[in-house]
């Protein structure tokens, strides 16, 4: 278990990181997010579809790397484009399984 000093060493890293770091529910919901200007227009993304957010789309994508990741336990990676995504049109998207506190897969 981290201190509460490493824990918030690290929100500072993330949110001064250069990429978006999203953590998405099994249901597509956004749990989480840092990395420097997330968002661009200071709007709250917690509780919203990250599909419905980034890309303006009523269903997960297509390709969605999160969801390989939920049938798989594994990571996963996805190019893709977004203009919610400032400093670059493009991203890569990452995604990798994280358990809750209990230890089940979120």
């Amino acid at each position: 278990m981290r201190t509460e000093n490493e824990n918030k060493l690290l929100l500072q890293a993330l949110d001064a990181f250069n990429r978006k770091i999203v953590v998405v529910s099994r249901d597509f919901r956004i749990l989480a997010y840092a990395g420097s200007d997330a968002v661009e227009d200071g709007a709250t993304l917690s509780g919203q579809c990250c599909h419905q957010v980034f890309y303006n789309r009523a269903e997960p994508c297509d390709y969605c790397p999160a969801k390989t990741v939920m049938a798989s336990n594994s990571a996963s990676l996805r190019e893709r484009t977004s203009s919610l995504l400032s400093n670059s049109n493009r991203a890569c998207l990452y995604a990798y399984p994280v358990p809750d506190p209990g230890g089940e897969r979120m």
